[in-house]
């Protein structure tokens, strides 16, 4: 069984180790009490960087605090631990809740707590921070007799009422408990890049004062971070100055750990800047976010003359529509949707899925504007009314030309929804992806070669020059369900790809020399890669997944493939967050205590947002709003009412 030790203390206990060697489970003498201190029932494991293990289940964690809520079941960042008897988890609940409603101050009768403060309670302050932080609302909502009644309409009769929380509360104890968690989950993903290897995100914009400001995410397989924001408002067009800001943050999350750096705006895309970051980081890839870079290849291809003037008569019939009130009444009864606006968050693709829009209501816009009220109204004998109808009439051009420039730009715009996924790491798909849209434009332009012709231009051109990096080759190559396919194509752009990858990941000679070795069984499906399942899965795992499992015989081919293919090549919806909350945090002026409350904030709140978005479904291309809605819709409400009353 085990063994017994007594250990001499004040209160005196008994040891005893119950099929787990090394594992405590403290009694008092006498078998009536439990201790109540927590490090009886952990190990240090790490004095500098206080990590403590579990003496039930040996999992890790930060401190002896984060231990109480792991043996108590509190949820939050914290695993509950499984083993744990059920007497020493009540203890523990309600230590841990007892601590924390000590934390909240009283202030006043509207706000004090009894005594007996219960865990619902405690939970329900909790869950309304949460909600609060991750959107972003502001804090006075608490004040809102709706939502007090929303929050009141949740607890059972005959239970005490609720005292909400108040602004001290929600700024202070409710915060800094958000935040310890946020700063464990934190711990608990950024302790595997060193495997996993991360990404990291640089994320900027301007906003409505002209102030230009950056998230910096960090992006791993094993979720998305949010590391810390900037001004760098006196830093744009200085390269060495945003080159000097980037090697901190590599610093930060680590050298070692850091397999490449993305951008999403031209702030970061000159050639001198490039140019400085391959310089000075030997070991970093930099890149464009994907979405950035098919913005960039949607808008040369709106520059193609047939495309323009396509789109810009698309645009026409949306202003006419939404701005006539009897025309729209007209097209609803018509149609089964409420606007022919599509919204998007991709640069560029609103035109292009507003016209894939209008094209999918063709019929619809034919009835309406063929109808025999509608050429005899005032409206239809008008000059954009006879407009109109010959633009959407059965002998009209348009919708050749609209099919034409769809078919030309929506494969684009799903190479997006198609590979930025959680559970799909772009860089494994993106080369492949790439290839595939194209192939199906130049398929869908058959009789048209001269439009595709033009259009490749400029997709090759945004490929070649900001998009494509040998991480995306090196992705191809180690993507087991395309290296194994049929169709598989590796010419001299793919191998040396690879070896780039290698070259730049992988710093010592021997361990390169290896790899080379390990390939020839990965080329040639030898040892672990025929072993199994690892044949039948290839197409139905994620990649990362398959090296995991079937790449143990040939561990330093392993360690490189897994770092690659589980990177992301895009900074896509699911990183997108409430900007104005970095807004605050950077316009705080000096104030010290301001500064750290919005740090605080905004660590938590973006944290948030990052998990939530991973656990969610994707969001589809067309959520988001856009900044090119206005110039889509006319509205002139007194004009248009004024035409509609004398008709």
């Amino acid at each position: 069984m085990g063994t017994v030790k007594n250990q001499i203390s004040n209160s005196p206990k008994i040891y005893v180790h119950l099929c787990h060697p090394g594992k405590h489970y403290p009694w008092n003498m006498a078998g009536s009490d439990i201790s109540t201190d927590a490090r009886d029932y952990g190990v240090v494991v790490d004095e500098q960087k206080k990590r403590v293990q579990c003496n039930y289940c040996a999992k890790e964690v930060s401190s002896f605090n984060r231990l109480q809520s792991h043996l108590g079941g509190v949820r939050g960042d914290v695993k509950p631990c499984t083993q744990v008897p059920e007497n020493i988890r009540k203890l523990f609940w309600n230590k841990v809740n007892e601590r924390r409603a000590s934390l909240v101050p009283a202030s006043g009768s509207a706000t004090k707590r009894t005594e007996t403060t219960s865990w619902s309670h405690v939970e329900a302050s909790r869950c309304i921070g949460r909600f609060i932080y991750e959107t972003g609302v502001d804090f006075d909502v608490v004040n809102s007799p709706s939502f007090r009644r929303i929050i009141s309409a949740t607890f059972k009769d005959g239970q005490v009422e609720y005292n909400m929380p108040n602004l001290q509360e929600l700024r202070g104890p409710i915060l800094e408990d958000e935040f310890e968690d946020m700063k464990n989950h934190f711990k608990n993903i950024s302790d595997s890049w060193a495997d996993t290897g991360c990404s990291i995100l640089v994320d900027d914009w301007v906003n409505e004062k002209g102030q230009h400001h950056v998230n910096f995410l960090v992006d791993s397989r094993e979720g998305t971070l949010y590391h810390q924001s900037a001004d760098i408002s006196s830093l744009v067009g200085n390269n060495v100055a945003l080159n000097l800001l980037l090697d901190q943050m590599i610093v930060a999350v680590g050298v070692g750990n850091v397999v490449q750096v993305i951008a999403n705006s031209a702030t970061f895309r000159t050639e001198r800047f490039n140019l400085e970051f391959n310089r000075k980081h030997k070991s970093v890839f930099w890149a464009m976010s994907l979405s950035y870079c098919i913005g960039l290849m949607l808008e040369g291809i709106l520059m193609i003359e047939t495309v323009k003037e396509t789109v810009e008569q698309a645009k026409f019939i949306t202003k006419y529509i939404h701005g006539n009130p009897a025309v729209m009444i007209l097209f609803k009864d018509f149609s089964d949707t409420d606007s022919l606006v599509v919204r998007s968050n991709i640069r560029f693709a609103m035109p292009f899925l507003t016209l894939e829009n209008i094209f999918y209501h063709e019929q619809s816009l034919k009835r309406i504007f063929s109808s025999c009220e509608w050429t005899k109204s005032f409206r239809g004998s008008s000059d954009d009314g006879k407009r109109m109808t010959n633009l959407v009439g059965n002998k009209s051009s348009f919708w050749r030309e609209a099919e034409l420039v769809i078919k030309a730009t929506i494969p684009l715009i799903n190479v997006i929804s198609s590979i930025d996924r959680p559970e799909k790491p772009s860089v494994a798909y993106i080369y492949n992806t790439i290839d595939e849209a194209k192939a199906l434009i130049k398929k869908e332009l058959e009789k048209k070669k001269y439009v595709y012709n033009e259009i490749s231009v400029v997709i090759d051109k945004i490929w070649n020059e900001y998009l494509h990096i040998p991480l995306h080759a090196a992705g191809y190559y180690l993507n087991p369900c395309y290296y194994y396919a049929k169709d598989f194509f590796s010419d001299a752009e793919v191998t040396n790809g690879l070896t780039d990858c290698i070259s730049k990941l992988v710093d010592n000679e021997n361990t390169r020399d290896m790899i080379s070795k390990q390939l020839q069984d990965y080329n040639q499906a030898k040892g672990g890669f025929i072993e199994g399942c690892a044949v039948h899965i290839r197409d139905n795992v994620p990649p990362v997944l398959w090296w995991s499992r079937y790449g143990r015989h040939c561990p330093e081919l392993q360690r490189v493939a897994i770092r690659i293919l589980g990177q992301t090549c895009d900074i896509g919806s699911r990183y997108h967050t409430n900007r104005s909350v970095t807004d605050k945090l950077l316009s705080t002026g000096n104030n010290p205590i301001e500064q750290q409350y919005f740090k605080k904030l905004a660590y938590v709140h973006y944290n948030l947002q990052l998990r939530n978005a991973r656990s969610s479904t994707y969001q589809s291309r067309w959520d988001g709003g856009s900044e090119q809605i206005d110039d889509w819709i006319v509205y002139d409400a007194q004009d248009h009412m004024e035409q509609y009353d004398s008709e």
